[in-house]
């Protein structure tokens, strides 16, 4: 079983100057954190898929053991296209 985690876009509503899913929350854990660690009891990492774009690097750095896809149209496009990216 893998997992697809969407995580390209700007989050530009919640008005911060990084990805929505490295917003923290009140347990000092950032919103991937929470999700890699409950997937991760029930998956190898390697089979978690996260679709990044804005701010990519970071998001890898921080979470080296999970499988990367690249939405090159982050900017300008869905998730819709970020889960089809991932699924080609």
């Amino acid at each position: 079983m893998k997992v697809i985690i969407l995580a390209a876009g700007k989050g530009t509503r919640l008005g911060m100057p990084h990805p929505k899913c490295l917003t923290k929350l009140k347990t000092g854990e950032t919103i991937l954190e929470r999700q890699i660690r409950a997937i991760s009891k029930h998956i190898n990492k390697k089979n978690i898929i996260i679709v990044v774009g804005f701010q990519k690097e970071r998001i890898i750095d921080l979470f080296p053991d999970c499988a990367y896809v690249f939405n090159p149209n982050f900017e300008n496009t869905n998730t819709s296209k970020s889960l089809l990216c991932a699924l080609e």
